[in-house]
């Protein structure tokens, strides 16, 4: 978190969805949400295939054209799992939270011409834009998505109760680097470059992006983890009627969960370094349903790619919160923070899709440039012995003596066995130099905390200081590294290790389904992995795209849900604000690798 110049003026971080008065249409009909699937054997169905060359419905590793079949050595769906019964499950994913109302115009009640411009008006969210710096034309300009010939439109689910997820506290001017904005951004660029031209599709109903079950939830989590979570819940329904600002009631998470759920020698250890001062994972009136929606959004995603009732067997999920920091309890001890992560989002369509499909095998690829600690905790927690491999490629650099000094989150160094594949990285500060501490917290007025996810796990105080590295002629080092060429630090590394481990690795697997924990914070410059101008990784948005191509072409898996985790941006200081460019960027180049082609 940042704050703010005390001169500028607050803007709130969320507002309600205007209600257009139209009604939501059913799914997959007007509004060409999906492309519905022909029966087989009919003349519709003989062209689709014709047309698609037979990868609209090209069968996954043991799986055979006509869907999931045991008898092929693949997985087989549970009774009562087909169409009829996944959209009674849509209907019976509700919660305490309660769901929106928002609804979606239909495309036949809107002029052809004005379409574009009516969904943008209804989804816009006041106050965007506050804490975020705007893209300029040229980068604007900068389309992923030219000469793309689409054989089908990429499913996107997207939520207007995502943005109720407020980070910002209650009478600071922070600049929070998880805010709404970061994600509604790319929203807009969708719009701009994907959905205008039918290369992407954005589902945004209620029976499009459902709220997660709390049944699913205690698949993933604790039971008392998802009581305290809606006994929080309780007292924002009691005052729902209050007079107060949206942000009134934003309440640092992390110190929460540990006075609840974990015993006194951890709290004492987590209190004691004054950790509740620095949280930056946030809970606010929203947040609990915009986890369930996200949750419920991967659920969807791994509903559609799944089953047998659509083309489209590939999507990416627009959400936030994050969720793979997320562990059973949410707060895990080693990190000292929830980074960011209150429901594990990829670990939930996991277990519905082993859930649906008894001897489902799935595959969770970790792009994040932090380790993913909550999904592997869960995994060896609740799924040991599963048909589940977990893959991570990160940044991992301990300091001796002092773990809070870690990169977030301290855990996932080097793993090769059945269920997991870890791939730590050095960053190239390392690289450039073993000694002495790197940057200087720059953060001033109100509120200056070091966050609980970025580079280092904590500091000693609210206010941290550290010394300026320095080369051996005892110059000031230049802040930004020249290219590494090592093979263990920087893009050439990220590259290699996707190539040489994270794809043989899945080839070997040969998963049903795999879903992606998409982060793109490893981009140069973004926040999460960056201290005074150096980062610990140097990624484009054209090595994004050339990862996803080669899972796409080259991983033997069909079946792909991606999800969206980390990326923030870089930091602005001359406007006190995140400039998303390079995130929205990344985003939209891998969102272009995953639409299917011609």
């Amino acid at each position: 978190a940042r704050t703010r110049r005390a001169a500028a003026a607050a803007s709130p971080d969320r507002a309600e969805p205007e209600a257009t008065g139209a009604p939501a249409t059913a799914f997959g009909q007007e509004r060409g949400s999906l492309v519905a699937h022909p029966s087989p054997g009919t003349a519709a169905a003989a062209a689709v295939d014709s047309r698609a060359g037979g990868r609209g419905r090209a069968a996954a590793p043991g799986v055979n054209a006509s869907g999931p079949d045991a008898s092929a050595g693949g997985f087989r769906p549970v009774a009562g799992s087909g169409s009829a019964a996944r959209a009674g499950a849509r209907s019976g994913m509700t919660s305490s939270v309660g769901s929106s109302s928002a609804s979606v115009t239909s495309a036949s009640s809107v002029p052809a011409g004005a379409q574009h411009e009516v969904e943008l008006d209804k989804v816009s969210c006041i106050g965007c834009g506050s804490s975020v710096a705007s893209l300029s034309e040229g980068q604007a300009a900068r389309a992923p998505f030219t000469n793309i010939s689409p054989l089908l439109p990429l499913p996107v689910l997207y939520h207007s109760d995502l943005r109720g997820h407020v980070t910002r506290l209650h009478g600071t001017t922070e600049v929070h680097q998880e805010a709404p904005e970061r994600v509604h951004n790319i929203f807009l660029r969708l719009f701009e470059d994907a959905v205008h031209f039918n290369l992407v599709n954005m589902l945004m109903c209620d029976e499009d992006v459902p709220l997660a079950s709390r049944e699913l939830l205690t698949q993933v989590h604790d039971v008392d983890y998802i009581k305290f979570l809606e006994g929080l819940c309780v007292r924002y329904d009691a005052g729902a009627n209050s007079d107060l600002p949206s942000d009134h009631e934003v309440l640092r998470f992390s110190p929460l969960v540990v006075s609840r759920l974990f015993d006194e020698t951890e709290k004492r250890k987590y209190f004691s370094a004054n950790r509740h001062l620095t949280s930056a994972t946030r809970f606010s009136p929203g947040t609990f349903k915009a986890a369930l929606r996200a949750a419920g959004a991967v659920v969807r995603g791994v509903e559609i790619v799944m089953g047998d009732d659509f083309l489209q067997k590939r999507c990416f999920c627009l959400v936030r919160p994050p969720g793979h920091h997320a562990g059973p309890r949410g707060y895990d001890p080693t990190a000292g923070g929830c980074g960011f992560c209150l429901v594990n989002n990829v670990m939930m369509g996991a277990a519905e899709a082993m859930r649906l499909y008894p001897g489902c095998k799935v595959a969770i690829v970790d792009l994040d440039v932090h380790h993913g600690n909550g999904t592997q905790a869960i995994i060896e927690k609740r799924f040991k012995g599963c048909p589940i491999l977990f893959c991570s490629i990160h940044l991992h650099e301990t300091v001796p003596g002092d773990p809070d000094m870690d990169f977030f989150p301290g855990t996932g160094a080097e793993q090769d066995d059945d269920q997991i594949l870890n791939i730590p990285l050095e960053p190239l500060w390392v690289a450039k130099s073993n000694q002495g501490d790197h940057g200087q917290n720059a953060a001033s007025g109100d509120e200056a905390a070091a966050p609980d996810l970025g580079k280092r796990k904590h500091s000693s105080s609210p206010l941290a200081s550290s010394k300026r590295q320095r080369g051996e002629d005892g110059q000031a080092e230049s802040p930004f590294p020249l290219p590494d060429p090592r093979p263990q630090s920087g893009r050439l590394a990220w590259r290699r290790a996707v190539e040489t481990r994270l794809l043989p690795k899945l080839q070997a697997f040969k998963a049903d389904l795999i879903i992606m924990s998409t982060g793109f914070d490893a981009a140069q410059d973004d926040e999460g992995c960056s201290i005074d101008g150096v980062s610990g990784l140097d990624l484009n948005e054209s090595d994004y795209a050339w990862c996803t191509e080669l899972i796409v072409n080259q991983s033997g898996t069909e079946r792909i849900v991606s999800v969206l985790e980390g990326g923030y941006g870089k930091w602005s200081p001359a406007n006190d604000m995140y400039d998303t460019s390079s995130l929205v960027n990344c985003c939209l180049a891998h969102i272009a690798a995953l639409v299917e082609t011609k």
